[in-house]
């Protein structure tokens, strides 16, 4: 109850604002109203509905108080009926952007709430009116129904916009001229336009107005639109403007041009604003695809780790790097030991899943962010290590061979019975002339005699240029 008394109050305070704004002689035309509880109605769960629209009615009773009781009764039955048709007609409403990306919205935007929901509500009050005071049904029927259709156009975009905190992102510091520069574009405008006796086609301002919902979509256009219906209302109701009365056309046909013109400003906006976040959405998504397709091509698809392919290009740029600051380089390579006879015992599937594992091992151990763990080929892997001599990149070697071991994974052909890995470590500041091939022989011949000496060990190769070779055991657990 306390829900439907707080919006009674304030559809009070709220019908009194619109009085004062878009009423005409006792009719409306713009009914804000039926905008802003729609919106409110698809923010909220359906089991709180029944609570918003209590409150709803008792304001509409309030603010028709002085009226004889059916008039009361029908206006309030139908504003009510006339949101609840639109709010179940849209989807439920989270975000601007998530709204909008919505299967036809559009159409059923048009169709139902703009169109269907103000038509139906709109023949039960001509039928009183008609029969109560005895004048035109299609005259009662027309005001009424224009008035909510504007309504329902101009605020519900509007009160979507400000319920949604991509709108506040317009108003921030880097986004705050722009949106202030556009706005006050149209504000400037529609004064000119509407503000003068003698004004220029009121139509100007569409252009003005796609281009807002192009730079800053939706909310901003919504907050521009509904800035121009309250000037041009002001301006067109006090007979200045470019809807002026005439001989030939009467009030009716007067507010009726001013409601078109603004229902067609906005309805102009909204499917610009819906295409431009689709083209963002693709674009978005476009620019995913490529991250992922990169990221696929520098990435091996078992393991996880970089590829060859990364391997290989960024040994390019470390070496030339190091080459410039001369800095060492170092390479690890790293071969799974008795890989072939893993596979023979345990399947293909096995193997695959022993590489894995592996590869989880190595990957924690490097920390650096230049570091670069990928595999090699094979049953092989090669961590590259920049900015780090002989002794740092024995150290990482000993602590990748210690953590493979600590996994404990069975290996019944392996004379340590479970997955070993063997080492080989080598570390240059490279010199012109050279090349990574000299990085990755001195790292390849130390794993070769790795290997000769037992597995399971890291050895470190010392190789000058010229090919002469000193091995330097980091660990031996033969």
């Amino acid at each position: 109850m306390l829900v439907a008394a707080s919006w009674a109050g304030l559809e009070a305070i709220l019908y009194i604002l619109s009085q004062a704004v878009f009423f005409d002689d006792g009719w409306a035309v713009c009914w804000p109203m039926a905008g802003i509880v729609t919106a409110v109605l698809l923010r909220m769960e359906r089991r709180n509905w029944p609570w918003v629209l209590l409150g709803y009615f008792l304001g509409e009773l309030h603010s028709e108080r002085h009226d004889p009781a059916g008039q009361m009764l029908t206006i309030g039955v139908c504003n009510v009926a006339e949101v609840v048709i639109a709010a179940y007609a849209l989807p439920a409403f989270r975000s601007l952007g998530q709204w909008m990306k919505e299967p036809g919205l559009l159409g059923r935007f048009i169709a139902i709430p703009v169109l269907l929901g103000p038509a139906a509500t709109a023949l039960p009050i001509a039928v009183y009116f008609s029969e109560v005071r005895h004048k035109s049904f299609w005259l009662y029927a027309t005001r009424w129904g224009f008035g909510d259709t504007l309504g329902v156009v101009l605020w519900l975009p509007l009160m979507l916009a400000l319920l949604s905190p991509e709108t506040y992102d317009l108003f921030r510091r880097k986004a705050l001229p722009q949106t202030a520069a556009l706005l006050g574009l149209a504000v400037g405008a529609s004064l000119l336009v509407f503000d003068t006796k003698r004004a220029p086609p009121a139509f100007i301002l569409m252009p003005i107005l796609l281009l807002i919902a192009l730079r800053i979509g939706l909310s901003g256009a919504a907050l521009a639109v509904n800035a121009v219906a309250v000037i041009a209302t002001e301006a067109t109701l006090r007979g200045r403007g470019p809807f002026p009365p005439a001989p030939q056309q009467d009030e009716d046909y007067r507010i009726f041009t001013l409601q078109v013109f603004l229902s067609l400003s906005m309805l102009m906006c909204l499917p610009v604003s819906v295409v431009l976040l689709e083209r963002e959405g693709f674009a978005a998504g476009l620019k995913a695809a490529l991250r992922r397709m990169q990221l696929l091509a520098t990435e091996d698809g078992l393991t996880g780790v970089a590829n060859r392919r990364r391997l290989d290009e960024t040994l390019e740029e470390e070496w030339r790097r190091a080459m410039r600051e001369r800095t060492p380089l170092a390479l690890l390579m790293i071969d799974v030991d008795c890989f072939k006879l893993y596979n023979d015992t345990y399947g293909h599937l096995g193997g695959d899943d022993c590489l894995r594992r592996v590869a989880q091992a190595i990957l924690p151990i490097p920390v650096r962010g230049g570091d670069l763990v990928a595999r090699y080929g094979g049953e092989e892997f090669a961590v590259l290590l920049p900015n780090t001599e002989a002794a740092g990149a024995a150290e990482m070697a000993e602590q990748i061979r210690f953590a493979v071991e600590a996994l404990g994974l069975e290996h019944e052909r392996n004379p340590h019975r479970v997955v070993t890995i063997s080492v080989g470590c080598s570390a240059v500041v490279p010199t012109p002339g050279s090349g990574p091939q000299t990085l990755i022989h001195g790292a390849d011949r130390a794993l070769y005699l790795a290997k000769q000496n037992g597995r399971n060990r890291a050895i470190v190769g010392d190789f000058a240029a010229a090919g002469r070779a000193e091995e330097k055991p980091v660990s031996a657990n033969a």
